[in-house]
């Protein structure tokens, strides 16, 4: 791997598609794995490599949002009549719940 230079994300892209191939089909070499996860420390990398390109839907949990789901719910609306208070729907006011506990 040392005439090898490639960008972080690709290496981790690299890395990630690797593994996926070795749970697969098996029969990638460790010393490959490794050699790529070096460069990637090498070129600044830190953490883990998984998800290097940042895919995936991005959280649009709001904190005034769950502020007035608390307030609502502690003055004793309803699942339903929350959601159309705040114009959402009721799946996401059962989300914002469920991820505050305290609610």
């Amino acid at each position: 791997m040392s005439g090898l230079e490639m960008k972080r994300v690709d290496l981790g892209e690299l890395y990630s598609l690797l593994e996926m191939y070795e749970r697969t089909y098996g029969g990638v070499p460790e010393e490959l794995l490794e050699g790529i996860a070096a460069a990637y420390k090498r070129q600044g990398g830190t953490g883990t490599i998984r998800n290097p390109r940042g895919a995936g839907r991005k959280s649009i949990t709001i904190p005034e949002e769950i502020g007035k789901v608390k307030c609502l719910r502690e003055k004793g609306y309803t699942i339903r009549r929350i959601a159309g208070e705040m114009g959402c729907s009721v799946g996401r006011v059962h989300k914002l719940i469920n991820e505050q506990k305290g609610i």
